[in-house]
């Protein structure tokens, strides 16, 4: 891999769709497309809970996740319409006449969004969700050093399938990791291997 690769772009107006999970000590949400290939990953939140936030209930913290990806990816909230994906009961939460505090905080926040609500239909993505929030530690980093950015590819054709990984920190440090498949997969399949392999990377360093 010569340059780090990008998951996904979207086309301009391309609607987008969100996937929320809620760990113990974390929240994350995954953003994806979907094309006649099936779901293309792009980018993935997530936050680790401290303080108060860790008393907060099971349907807050899911609207934690949301309002998460909206500040972290708000050029994409900006230029496409959100589809959010969940089981929970989040906008008629954020609708409430009665929110006070947070919620109404939150509420208004993304009020500025074309952001639109389906019940969860297809896993994958919510899979991929549920690991971040898992994987993120709630003792933020130190230092630099103990920083790190992922980037990941896959590819599969008719000889076989394979990943790559490359690891970078802010000193500039480099670890590249190419890995070979050794089951039948699509292309969209191996890039899912790909980012959970890199996952699992960053958590044994």
């Amino acid at each position: 891999l010569s340059e780090p690769p990008v998951l996904s772009r979207p086309d301009d107006e391309e609607i987008l769709y969100l996937y929320l999970s809620v760990a113990s000590e974390a929240v994350s949400a995954a953003l994806v497309r979907e094309t006649h290939e099936g779901q293309k990953p792009m980018y993935f939140t997530s936050k680790a809970l401290q303080g108060p936030e860790l008393r907060y209930q099971q349907i807050e913290k899911v609207a934690l996740a949301l309002v998460n990806a909206a500040r972290r990816l708000r050029h994409y909230f900006l230029a496409h319409t959100i589809m959010v994906r969940t089981d929970q009961p989040i906008k008629s939460l954020l609708g409430r006449p009665d929110m006070a505090g947070r919620m109404l905080k939150w509420s208004l926040e993304l009020s500025e969004f074309d952001i639109r609500y389906e019940r969860r239909k297809t896993l994958k993505a919510q899979v991929l969700a549920d690991f971040v929030a898992e994987m993120t530690n709630p003792s933020p980093p130190t230092n630099g050093a103990d920083k790190w950015t992922i980037f990941v590819d896959g590819a599969s054709n008719a000889t076989g399938a394979g990943e790559g990984i490359i690891l970078e920190n802010e000193n500039g440090i480099l670890i590249e990791v190419s890995l070979a498949l050794s089951f039948p997969t699509s292309n969209n399949q191996a890039e899912y291997e790909a980012f959970l392999a890199g996952l699992r990377l960053v958590e044994d360093m």
